[in-house]
């Protein structure tokens, strides 16, 4: 019946009431479909064109079935319609086409669907037109037009519109691969295609729309993976391995043959590890994949302080099997080399995984999500006057155990944080994220892993959350060829000259730009200039040693600073700890050096990693470029590819069976020689697993778990994190910024003497206790108004009127001075005083201060 209607609608020939009646009459009154397809084509206009009074195009003779289509196409574009292929006709003899049809793109008409509520739904663009054009083929190929319809039932497209025909659209091979190239670079699709249009002087003359280029890089892409995300990606890597004997690569997959892990790294990669393995940065934070993988990039430090790759490895989970798996990848891949110091975020299961793998490392955990995990745990107690800056003091910025020892306890007390159950946890692992507790081991200052974070950075603003695990791996290649283009470019720099420095005929200076990087140069210099400003007390000397309490005299450095110096040897330790933490030397040393004209660094304390020697950018290793280390998973696959293959080809040859069968039981019988006798009865794990490209037997499936809509590839930020995020001036002065914070936190627990001066203390060389040295009034120190709260409150609760109360506090830290005579004689009236009394004398004050003291109480 359907067909009876669109049938007559197309013939146009609705003269005829009682053919319509006697249609009308057979449609059973309950089919509403039909009844309303009907009646929405007889309101449709009736529109009759003709293309021509006679055809320019019969007879017309072509060569092949593209030649055919390009000639109707172009008579199309003159018209103003669109077209599209149509039926095909072959000889039952030959199996040759003899019969070709083109027709316009508005032939036939759209399905009829139940209808529906949609979001969108496409235009009805068929209309029932009949134009075609077809041609005969004989059986010498030619193609020949034997008839031509050229009548439509719609209105042809004006010529200002018509390259926005679908037959007429088209992309060309170099374009397609300019926006390939250009995507992959990170550019965004729409703005390449608006600088395409700028550049042929419009849409018009460009041919093809938005859609279509996003159809066509998605054809592309899908040709590249053939289906199959994981099967291209170890492809590549194992084409990779195939060229570059150095490159290790390793995956896992369960039990259903699903991609659950993998891990990766290159020949550079492990030469870097060799010369900056002592700092491993590792962070999961991040999930940059349609499948919603885990990303882990192994990160570390070169010689110029900035990032450098050690491997790459996805997880689809994280939990413990998981993290050993990869840590133990790892780890064989560069030949079991133990990190010093490994960086990480605060998950249970990555500790647990680096105990098991890396027992000897030192395990650091990030400050910056310590104090991201704070905002959530104590932000009342953040809210508190001073807490932050205290926190962040014990946080990041103690020098020593005992330093940490001693303001901890004062911080929970002072701010009633005793129960705090989320503090008491923090303390327990204390070991940790103190760095304090791991300043004997190499960490090159790293407070967090941010490095690691780093490198997520660079790439989620060039990929998408529906790119693959193909399209990650080659933007992680363009990364990294990036930043080994900026580490080659720091080397030339090194090589072409030297730093300026900021004292001349320095000679330790001199020596120090010899040997350091620019970078570390720069830095050493900054040690070396803020030692100049230090203050030294000789506290011990014997013929071979020194000893020296080293301190800042401008902030009234409360803590002091040890140093224990050679004479012979020029062998230095420093409390700080700054050279085994950082590796290089500290301002304290450099102060010591000063003094005792040491002219050039010690060869001791010189640590390769910084020096220009580890330039290793042009090195080649010829070692590691013979061996090739295949992981037992890649090994195992390429042999099964093997012995799939052979088996395959003589199957279909009884003589061949026999021979593999006989070769089979000798190689059983060598095999089980080495290893012990094999239970053939028994399952294999992963046997599943032959091939990469699925011709040898099953492929590899992609991962499981799928991204969710909406969800984008950055970290998720809280409302704080945002907040605080706008305020990052600061690290632009950071230093400073850490002065500050120290000195208020020490400031907010601060200890005084009966006479309101602060008490100074030293680090020790050992021990978990600070050395109290005495009160800032008896070392001498004088500076602005120290006397505490408590020294105020007990003179202004005896009721003194406020001058007596500043006067005092005045005197107690140095005498009168220029006081008024106004303020003398209130606090003679208090405490009379003898005309012979010396007031500049310490002593004298405070036998005076007791005195009045004792005045008040009377």
């Amino acid at each position: 019946m359907a067909s009876s209607v669109s049938t007559l609608c197309s013939m146009n020939d609705f003269t005829s009431k009682a053919s319509i009646d006697a249609i009308l009459a057979e449609i059973n009154a309950d089919n509403s479909s039909i009844l309303s397809a009907l009646m929405k084509e007889l309101s449709k206009e009736v529109v009759v064109v003709e293309e021509a009074s006679a055809s320019e195009l019969m007879l017309k003779e072509v060569r092949s079935d593209d030649e055919a289509y390009e000639m109707y196409n172009d008579y199309a574009f003159r018209k103003g319609f669109s077209i599209r292929k149509g039926l095909i006709r072959t000889s039952r003899r030959t199996g040759l086409w003899i019969m070709r049809r083109f027709l316009c793109s508005n032939s036939g008409f759209k399905d009829v669907k139940k209808e529906t509520l949609r979001k969108y739904e496409r235009s009805e663009l068929r209309t029932g037109c009949t134009a075609f054009i077809q041609f005969s083929i004989t059986n010498e190929g030619v193609w020949t037009v034997v008839r031509h319809n050229m009548t439509h039932n719609h209105h042809m497209i004006p010529a200002a519109k018509r390259y926005l025909l679908r037959s007429q659209r088209d992309i060309t091979g170099e374009q397609l691969k300019y926006l390939s190239s250009m995507k992959a670079s990170g550019c965004r699709v729409s703005d390449l295609l608006r600088a395409m249009r700028k550049e042929v002087g419009g849409s018009p003359n460009l041919w093809f729309i938005t859609a279509d280029a996003y159809n066509a890089l998605a054809a592309e892409k899908a040709m590249k993976l053939d289906g199959k995300d994981c099967n291209q990606l170890i492809r590549y890597f194992a084409q990779r391995q195939s060229s570059k004997s150095d490159f290790y690569y390793d995956f896992e997959l369960d039990e259903h043959g699903h991609l659950i892990s993998f891990f990766w790294r290159d020949g550079r990669m492990k030469r870097d590890y060799e010369y900056f393995g002592d700092l491993l940065v590792f962070d999961t934070t991040y999930r940059t994949n349609r499948y919603d993988m885990i990303c882990a990039p192994f990160v570390g430090m070169n010689h110029h302080c900035n990032n450098v790759v050690f491997g790459l490895g996805f997880l689809v989970n994280e939990r413990i099997p998981s993290f050993i798996w990869l840590f133990e990848s790892f780890l064989r891949s560069m030949g079991g080399g133990i990190p010093q110091t490994i960086m990480t975020d605060q998950a249970p299961a990555i500790a647990a995984a680096i105990r098991d793998v890396f027992p000897g490392a030192s395990h650091r955990l990030c400050t910056w999500h310590l104090g991201e995990n704070s905002k959530k745990n104590i932000a009342t107690q953040r809210a508190m006057k001073g807490f932050t800056e205290l926190f962040s003091y014990l946080l990041k910025y103690c020098d020593t155990v005992a330093e940490f020892e001693h303001y901890w306890p004062r911080f929970i007390k002072h701010y009633k944080c005793e129960k705090n159950v989320w503090l008491n946890n923090l303390y327990v692992i204390r070991e940790h994220w103190c760095r304090a507790y791991s300043k004997d081991t190499f960490s090159g200052g790293a407070l967090s892993s941010q490095r690691s974070e780093s490198t997520n950075n660079s790439i989620k603003d060039r990929l998408r959350k529906t790119d693959g695990l193909c399209d990650f791996y080659h933007l992680f290649l363009d990364v990294i060829s990036a930043w080994r283009s900026k580490e080659n470019h720091h080397d030339y720099r090194v090589l072409r000259g030297n730093r300026h420095m900021a004292a001349a005929n320095v000679s330790i200076l001199v020596h120090a730009r010899k040997v350091y990087t620019g970078y570390l140069y720069v830095k050493f210099e900054e040690q070396f200039l803020r030692g100049i400003s230090l203050n030294q007390e000789r506290t011990f000397e014997d013929a071979e040693k020194v000893v020296y309490l080293i301190w800042k005299p401008v902030t009234a450095d409360l803590i002091r600073h040890e140093v224990t110096f050679n004479k012979i040897t020029f062998e230095s330790n420093c409390t700080c700890k700054h050279f085994s933490e950082v590796g290089l030397l500290c301002s304290h040393i450099l102060r010591i050096y000063s003094i005792h004209c040491v002219s050039m660094l010690p060869e001791q304390y010189i640590l390769k990693r910084w020096t220009k020697a580890a330039m290793c950018s042009a090195v080649v290793d010829e070692q590691s470029s013979k061996v090739n280390v295949v992981p037992a998973s890649v090994w195992r696959f390429q042999t099964m590819r093997k012995f799939v293959r052979l088996v395959t080809s003589c199957q279909d040859f009884l003589e061949a069976r026999v021979e593999i069968d006989t070769a089979f039981d000798l190689l059983r019988q060598k095999v089980e020689s080495v290893r012990g006798a094999i239970d053939f009865a028994e399952p294999v794990e992963g046997i599943d697993v032959p091939g990469h490209d699925g011709k040898d037997g099953p492929s590899i499936k992609d991962p499981k778990k799928r991204r969710k809509k909406g969800e984008t590839n950055e970290r998720p930020k809280g409302i704080v994190e945002k907040e605080c995020n706008k305020k990052k001036a600061w690290r632009k002065r950071a230093e400073k910024h850490a002065e500050n914070v120290k000195a208020k936190a020490q400031a907010s627990v601060q200890e005084f003497d009966a006479l309101g001066n602060p008490f100074l203390y030293s680090h020790p060389s050992s021990g978990s206790e600070l050395r109290v040295l005495g009160s800032s009034l008896e070392k001498g120190i004088s500076g602005k108004s120290v006397v505490p709260d408590s020294v105020q409150e007990d003179i202004c609760g005896k009721k003194a009127i406020p001058d007596v109360v500043d006067s005092l506090k005045c005197f107690v830290q140095g005498g009168f001075g220029s006081q008024s005579k106004k303020r003398k004689g209130i606090y003679s009236e208090c405490a009379p005083i003898s005309a012979n009394t010396e007031l500049n004398s310490p002593a004298a004050r405070v036998s005076l201060y007791d005195e009045i003291m004792a005045n008040f109480d009377k």
